[in-house]
């Protein structure tokens, strides 16, 4: 397949797949990524009629040729699915694409703001960068419009080439320097890292931007920089560590003429907003030892001491939650009914009558006696008169985040809360949580000291909550939205922000934010249940992935695929399916759906470059969930079109051992090529419908995306009836998907 790029540019080198390829060459024609940047930034700038000159009139910033030689060292993208590194220098088969000077100012100045700032912070500094070099209101309105899918751009430059990881390793040493605070820079800042920016790129009216200036006519020159903010200074470190060419001296610091200068001066007064806010969110999580994210909250040692004990109560809380992968089907019929994904939370439910209760009722994943132990032992810190503590039980109840702070609670009361529910929930999600492919092992928390958004949204996973009553013995058993599940793991996992997550919903598998947080059905690997219940946490660059204006990625609707009637094959003994099965398993990659929208998510399956089948991640879900044994239907009393199911799949269980012989008809993986679904025509056997005692098989041991692709294509095929409640047959394993349809059963094996 022919993608035209710069010459220089080879894909060849990355011996990349013909998905691969294909959506590199078709999401090219809609967003910019590391590979189009280039030619992109030259459109853009063409567009606004600007020169490189005009945009970084500022010369000896860069020097390409060795920002090249090091920036290129190791390249990692994602190819079929999984974490590829290449390096570029020793292998010389890989050609990057060649970035001129504006690509690469803009690249590093992105990799350093999206380390330092929100994600919505980063657009809004760079298009309100590009709106004041515009000269007339034409150009500013198409750029601002515009300037969002080039910073996509840069990011994604940034990613593959491991300059955005270099950067956030150097912001965590600032930061353990004290050269910053920790967190991210607040939004109120924004107007001062413009301000620097302006001045780095070399344009000489900064000083005319809004902002007071202190006691001087003009906090800078046109090679020295003036700041009190310990962030600004921080990112010009960042900056100087990548490769533009600055000093960063404190003021007491001698410094050399000739190259820009930023200094450190705490006497010089900040330009700042007071309409935007001062916290400083997005905090480093180390997947390693999540608590010591709490030790950065400020405080003496003692202070930090107890808030991690506090967590660890939470975490305690949260211990032996069992969640498994569930569906709702909701209608008045309830086979043609609106399915949803789902998770369920199994426990031992505690019936004690407390007022702590009610507040596990409210905050937690059922009232276990566990989670009352360990929320009475905080509240018992706090050494309340009964009164009292009624009284801040019930205030608890109802808060959400546009509550007041201290209007009905202690702060320190809401600070101790709000660090129990976050080691609570870090301990709930991680086990959901696939972190196999992140190239570093730090996630992003969107939260702040003293704030509340985390108890809004669970208090809005509460309210969504589905109560199934007794599942079995002496558990109890809820059932949450997975969407739901997504938007707690976003927010304190992938850095999502408030206006992302309130965007989720029904469809929605993944979220794009600090982090890309997907849906583990999107990877294409889940053939249990176990694996279909969980999260992908990746830090490697997604930006062909299919994502709305804001990051949010749906799940593509039902496709619809014809019938292939095959002839039927010499049966065989079934205790021999294994050692039949292919050698090379499926590949996956993450499309859009081209065919309805674009915006929307399928999982392209290849068997040896042929395509096999595009299934959206929902399909995937439903398929797998169904082909293991699910518990009896549940029915919520306060709602009699809905019923719910919950996997009875186990891990660790032995099974029933081998699948015993007996008869059945074979269907080999080259069956599957050409997105169709292939059907064993039973009339031509010389019967007019299948012995019930006989099979129909896949031979897919150990091919995990084959198992889950070939499972999520059957139950949607119109040719024959499906039967969700049959049996599984007698003695079959463990780990067998089984898809039942009314007059035969087919097993992969």
């Amino acid at each position: 397949m022919a993608v035209s790029h710069p010459s220089t540019f080879d894909l060849r080198g990355f011996n990349l797949g013909i998905g691969d390829l294909s959506v590199l060459a078709g999401v090219a024609r809609n967003v910019v990524n590391w590979i189009t940047s280039p030619s992109q930034d030259q459109s853009f700038l063409e567009l606004l009629g600007l020169d490189i000159s005009v945009v970084v009139p500022r010369k000896g910033l860069l020097n390409i040729i060795d920002l090249e030689r090091h920036w290129s060292k190791r390249v990692t993208i994602i190819r079929e699915g999984t974490i590829s590194t290449y390096d570029a220098q020793k292998d010389r088969a890989i050609k990057l694409p060649q970035l001129n000077y504006f690509t690469w100012f803009m690249t590093l100045v992105t990799a350093a703001l999206s380390t330092s700032m929100l994600e919505s912070c980063v657009d809004q500094v760079l298009e309100d960068f590009f709106i004041s070099v515009c000269e007339d209101e034409q150009t500013r309105d198409y750029s601002s419009h515009a300037s969002h899918k080039q910073v996509q751009g840069w990011k994604s430059t940034a990613t593959v080439r491991g300059i955005l990881q270099a950067a956030r390793a150097k912001w965590v040493e600032l930061e353990r320097q004290q050269i910053h605070q920790p967190g991210l820079m607040p939004a109120a800042d924004m107007p001062e890292i413009g301000i620097f920016l302006r001045w780095l790129a070399g344009h000489t009216d900064y000083s005319t931007a809004e902002g007071n200036w202190g006691p001087k006519e003009c906090k800078a020159s046109y090679n020295l920089f003036r700041t009190a903010s310990s962030d600004v200074f921080a990112i010009a470190m960042v900056l100087d560590y990548l490769g533009i060419a600055m000093q960063t001296v404190s003021k007491t610091d001698l410094f050399t003429e000739g190259s820009p200068v930023i200094m450190l001066d705490p006497d010089t007064i900040v330009s700042s907003s007071t309409s935007l806010s001062m916290k400083r969110r997005g905090m480093r999580v180390n997947l390693a030892c999540v608590e010591e994210t709490i030790s950065l909250w400020p405080g003496s040692p003692d202070q930090n001491h107890r808030r991690r004990e506090i967590f660890l109560q939470g975490t305690k809380a949260a211990e032996g939650l069992n969640l498994v992968a569930s569906q709702g089907l909701i209608g008045p019929e309830f086979s043609r009914g609106v399915r949803q994904v789902m998770v369920a939370v199994l426990y031992k439910q505690s019936f004690r009558q407390h007022p702590i209760m009610d507040l596990c009722k409210s905050y937690l994943l059922g009232p276990r006696q566990l989670a009352f132990d360990n929320l009475a032992a905080l509240v018992g810190s706090w050494d309340l008169s009964n009164n009292r503590l009624q009284e801040v039980i019930r205030s608890l109840v109802r808060l959400n985040s546009k509550q007041q702070l201290g209007q009905n609670v202690q702060r320190d009361i809401l600070e101790d809360f709000q660090i129990f529910l976050l080691g609570y929930y870090y301990e709930v999600i991680r086990p959901l949580l696939d972190t196999s492919k992140m190239i570093v092992s730090e996630a992003f928390g969107a939260w702040t000291w003293n704030d509340m958004e985390l108890c809004e949204l669970v208090w809005n996973l509460q309210r969504d909550r589905m109560d199934g009553g007794s599942a079995s013995g002496e558990c109890s058993i809820d059932f949450y939205k997975k969407a739901d599940i997504l938007r707690i793991a976003a927010y304190l996992y992938a850095g999502a922000e408030m206006y992302q997550i309130q965007k989720i919903n029904l469809s929605s598998c993944g979220i794009v934010s600090k982090l890309a947080l997907l849906d583990s059905t999107m990877m294409g690997d889940t053939d249990t249940p176990t694996k279909i219940s969980r999260f992908c946490l990746i830090d490697a660059d997604v930006s062909y992935f299919p994502t709305n204006a804001i990051g949010v990625m749906s799940s593509a609707t039902q496709l619809e695929r014809p019938t292939l009637l095959l002839p039927p094959s010499v049966t065989e003994n079934i205790s021999t399916a294994q050692e039949t099965s292919g050698k090379g398993d499926f590949t996956s990659i993450v499309e859009p759906d081209w065919t309805l929208d674009n915006q929307s998510s399928v999982v392209a399956f290849r068997h040896k470059g042929r395509i096999v089948s595009r299934v959206s991640p929902n399909e995937i879900f439903w398929a797998v969930l169904n082909s293991f044994p699910l518990s009896l239907p549940i029915y919520p009393s306060h709602n009699s079109e809905a019923m719910y199911y919950y996997s009875k799949y186990s891990q660790d269980s032995t099974g029933l051992g081998k699948v015993p012989p007996a008869l059945a008809w074979q269907i080999n993986l080259e069956a599957f090529e050409g997105n169709t679904v292939p059907i064993i025509n039973f009339s031509r056997s010389g019967k007019q419908e299948p012995d019930p005692d006989t099979c129909v098989y896949v031979p897919t041991s150990g091919l995990v995306k084959a198992r889950a692709c070939v499972a999520s294509i059957y139950p949607y095929e119109k040719t024959t009836s499906m039967d969700w409640n049959r049996d599984r047959p007698e003695g079959c394993s463990n780990d067998t998907l089984v898809i039942n349809y009314r007059d035969y059963q087919l097993l992969l094996l």
